[in-house]
């Protein structure tokens, strides 16, 4: 316990809490983001071309290739 002051101007005793939680909480969240952001910068290279829809050509083809070769 930590000594404290109330609104009364008493000295009680306060509640220490640990707050470890939290920030455990925000770095998964940052995590989880930054990771997204690197796998859509990797597809990104690996099939990105001028415009949106030759980018998703681009990609179907690689997953029908794939189901070519995996047969």
């Amino acid at each position: 316990m930590i000594n404290s002051i109330s609104k009364t101007k008493e000295n009680k005793e306060a509640l220490k809490e640990e707050s470890n939680i939290n920030v455990v909480i925000l770095f998964e969240i940052i995590t989880e983001i930054m990771l997204k952001f690197v796998i859509l910068k990797l597809i990104l290279i690996k099939f990105s071309d001028d415009n949106i829809q030759e980018t998703l050509d681009n990609y179907n083809n690689y997953l029908n290739l794939n189901k070519v070769r995996s047969r």
